[in-house]
């Protein structure tokens, strides 16, 4: 299975601090686009062998364990309405 990483910088947007937008960009960096689609423990997984930072995976912790997550777009969406965010994450354009 091919996959492409089709990921890009997080806009800025209004609804969003600037400490959010600099973890999900660090989130998106730090994820290797072989690990979605994929649940938690995958994406978890992909962050430890990576040696991300602690932080990443406790802003994972809010993620559901038994949800695949088949693209970026819906993982940022998932965790803008888990964070409690005006509105959901912007999909990077």
């Amino acid at each position: 299975m091919t996959t492409t990483d089709t990921r890009r910088p997080v806009t800025a947007h209004a609804a969003l601090a600037p400490d959010e937008q600099a973890w999900l960009q660090e989130l998106l960096d730090r994820l290797p686009a072989s690990c979605l689609p994929g649940t938690y423990d995958d994406l978890a997984a992909a962050l430890l062998r990576q040696h991300a930072p602690s932080h990443l995976l406790w802003h994972l912790s809010v993620l559901p364990r038994a949800r695949r997550f088949e693209t970026t777009e819906e993982l940022l969406t998932h965790l803008g309405e888990a964070t409690g965010s005006a509105t959901a994450v912007p999909v990077p354009t």
